[in-house]
Formats: structure tokens, sequence, C-alpha cells
């Protein structure tokens, strides 16, 4: 069945079909409707782009975005996004975390994104080895990674 489409199909013999989530029956009128991947929370006027107050600016909407994100994309994002630079004492913060992982989001591209996980993935192999350009600060990267967001390598 097609999200966002009403449940009438009959078989033969008037019942409805198993055709909703996990094979169960659908009741007659019932909307298949999938997750929003994006949505609206509402307008604000006077934001910046992350949504603190900055006067002067134009009206914005506030949106959610819908992401998945494996532990290699999210350490990728921590340890390789241009203009981010997160300090031994902020990995004990998990605002300071969060925010730095939001802005890493906004600023990278899903392409430099997938390579950087790679590389991410592979430093901290290095750094478990005690190998590599900052063992300690990966190691501690990558616990705080599990710690807040529940993902492991």
């Amino acid at each position: 069945m097609m999200p966002g489409t009403v449940a009438e199909r009959r078989t033969k013999r008037g019942t409805p079909r198993d055709n909703g989530p996990g094979g169960r029956e659908l009741e007659r009128g019932e909307i298949i409707a999938p997750p929003q991947s994006v949505s609206v929370v509402g307008l604000r006027e006077g934001a910046e782009v992350f949504g603190g107050p900055e006067p002067g600016e134009p009206v914005r909407v506030e949106m959610q975005v819908r992401m998945c994100l494996s532990f290699a994309e999210i350490l990728g994002l921590l340890l390789y996004t241009p203009g981010l630079s997160l300090m031994f004492e902020e990995l004990e913060d998990g605002d300071a975390v969060r925010d730095s992982l939001q802005f890493a989001l906004i600023e990278t591209s899903l392409c430099a994104m997938e390579i950087n996980a790679a590389i991410a993935e592979e430093e901290y192999r290095e750094a478990l080895a005690g190998r590599g350009k900052a063992p300690l600060f990966v190691r501690m990267l990558a616990e705080t990674v599990t710690r807040l967001f529940g993902v492991t390598a």
C-alpha cells in the first residue's frame, strides 16, 4: 500500500487485506502515513539560523529534520568539520557536543560526511591501538558519542 492512502480495498470475502504495518489488518478508512523527514515547528522573527535571537534578521521557518546517523558518521562530523573545534573539557558537556553536531550537520555535505566517516573509523581503529594523530582525544570523543547517542563502533 502506498503511504498516505486510505485502506478501503476488500477481498472477495469482504474483509480488509493484511496490508498494514507489520502485516496487521487495517481499519476501514485508516491512513498509512510515513514518519515525516522534515516537520515545520513555526515561524521565528529576529532569529539567526540556529534559532538564537538576532534582531533585524528576516522571518525564518523553524524546522526539525529527521536523520539517521551511524557512530562513524557522528565521529567524522565532530572530528573533521571545518570551523568546528571541540576541546577536551567540552566532551563532558552534552549540550556543547550536541550543538557542535548541529553545526556540523548544517555545515557538511552528504558526500563529505561519507568520506569523513570512513576516515574517522580508521582514525578510531588507530586510536584504539595507541597510534594516530590524537589517540586520546579520538578515544574520548568516541566514548562521548556512545554515551550521548547510544551508538558504538
